[in-house]
């Protein structure tokens, strides 16, 4: 006869989880939502995803080997890592897709957009002109490269790149205070 304490052979339902289980599944899917700024919708929807995990992994449990509530915090602990490792995948990747300005500003902005991005462009390149070469040429690589990406192929470190980068900031930088005017 089966223990009170495994779960059914069909399966385990959300009775088989303890009132600890319960608020280990609310404190994880709260600590997410804080981190990672969810709104209340997403954090009940996590709080189902953590819970189903932990049912999935129920048919896997031993009671020889562990007691309930350990072996549902270790599953959570992984399941809540892993959530995790979604969301940052989430952001890493609308962060690459969407454009950092949307096409609803720019026509709110009127047709004087064009314009004034072609003037920055063409002040850009007469700065660029001004540059010494080496930094000439790490200002174009900047165009089509990120940092991240500058590091590794020069194999240098992060750190340096970006001192790089301000270096450059900083020689790009109007010398007069009524240039921004």
């Amino acid at each position: 006869m089966p223990d009170a304490s495994s779960p059914p052979a069909d399966g385990p339902s959300s009775s088989h989880l303890t009132e600890s289980s319960h608020r280990r599944i609310r404190w994880h899917a709260h600590r997410l939502a804080r981190r990672y700024w969810l709104r209340p919708e997403d954090r009940a929807d996590l709080e189902q995803d953590l819970t189903l995990d932990v049912l999935v992994a129920l048919r896997r449990y031993r009671p020889e080997l562990s007691s309930p509530d350990t072996f549902c915090e270790r599953v959570l602990t992984l399941a809540a890592r892993y959530r995790a490792r979604q969301i940052r995948s989430r952001w890493r990747y609308t962060q690459r897709t969407e454009p950092a300005v949307k096409p609803d500003d720019l026509s709110a902005a009127g047709e004087d957009h064009h314009v004034a991005r072609a003037d920055r462009s063409m002040d850009l390149m007469a700065a660029l002109d001004e540059l010494p070469p080496a930094m000439r040429r790490f200002a174009v690589e900047l165009m089509y490269h990120s940092p991240r990406e500058i590091a590794r192929r020069t194999r240098a470190h992060r750190a340096t790149v970006y001192r790089r980068i301000a270096r450059l900031r900083t020689a790009l930088a109007p010398t007069s205070p009524t240039a921004n005017s």
